[in-house]
């Protein structure tokens, strides 16, 4: 209804815990704010992760962050296991920082996409590429099949998606 890809739940005193299905995070003046799991939020997966990889890169601290904080970040992102990092550049009718995806954003982009390939031993790419060509192999002509993968560019923080695996082909 109101366009947005995520919303995130509010409380009656303004805190902002999450997302619906995402973790949350702000940067401001150069820390890293996130909302610690004592509050009840999902311990994600892929928000532990984004606070190991921004060890060392700026300090992270965790406490109730409220939409007055939230509207006045230099950026801020959320994270989750289908979606990675993503920059939230709009909460409502207000722009985050610049509009744009932040520097920090970014490199946590960056370090978290080298993570995966590290651990997949390949780049994500390369992984959905291969899914995609045993879901067209596989899948008999009767049947359809198809696998889809979102990401976001790193230099834009677009999101793009490639939809695959079709059979027979369309």
């Amino acid at each position: 209804e109101h366009g947005c890809f995520e919303s995130l739940y509010r409380l009656v005193d303004s805190t902002v815990l999450e997302g619906t299905t995402s973790n949350y995070f702000v940067v401001r003046s150069g820390k890293l704010y996130t909302t610690p799991v004592a509050e009840g939020i999902l311990p994600g997966v892929t928000r532990a992760l984004t606070l190991g990889l921004a060890d060392g890169l700026l300090p992270v601290l965790e406490r109730r962050i409220t939409e007055r904080e939230l509207l006045a970040a230099d950026e801020a992102f959320l994270t989750s296991s289908s979606i990675e990092v993503v920059p939230i550049v709009r909460a409502g009718k207000k722009r985050i920082g610049n509009g744009r995806p932040g520097a920090i954003t970014r490199e946590l982009q960056r370090r978290y996409r080298r993570m995966v390939a590290r651990r997949l031993g390949m780049p994500v790419e390369e992984l959905c590429r291969r899914v995609s060509k045993l879901l067209y192999q596989r899948t008999p002509p009767a049947k359809y099949a198809t696998s889809f993968v979102a990401s976001v560019e790193l230099a834009n923080g677009r999101m793009r998606y490639t939809n695959a695996g079709h059979n027979p082909a369309l």
